[in-house]
């Protein structure tokens, strides 16, 4: 057998990859992409007592794992608390999942 050179590799790894997606994309409802949030920022952020970096901060939802952010909690009834993800740059978004 010849060894094909580089440039074909790349196109036939392309071309697997796309016969792969079209044969899969109805198993998961398509596929989907996800853009990650870069940075965040909430109106009200749990602290606790001595601590010189907030455990919950609005940037700890980014993280994988056990990061979450929390409020101070104790909000009145009427109250609006808000946490927003902020994109460096403009992406088309069609939806976002929370989990």
């Amino acid at each position: 057998a010849r060894a094909l050179p580089a440039s074909d590799l790349g196109a036939l790894a392309g071309q697997r990859l796309a016969r792969k997606a079209a044969f899969s994309s109805f198993l998961m409802e398509g596929i989907h992409w996800h853009a990650p949030i870069d940075a965040a920022h909430a109106t009200s952020t749990y602290r606790i007592k001595g601590a010189t970096n907030p455990a919950f901060a609005p940037r700890q939802a980014l993280s994988p794992g056990s990061g979450y952010w929390c409020s101070t909690g104790q909000h009145k009834k009427d109250e609006i608390v808000t946490w927003t993800g902020i994109l460096k740059r403009r992406r088309p978004i069609t939806g976002i999942k929370v989990s």
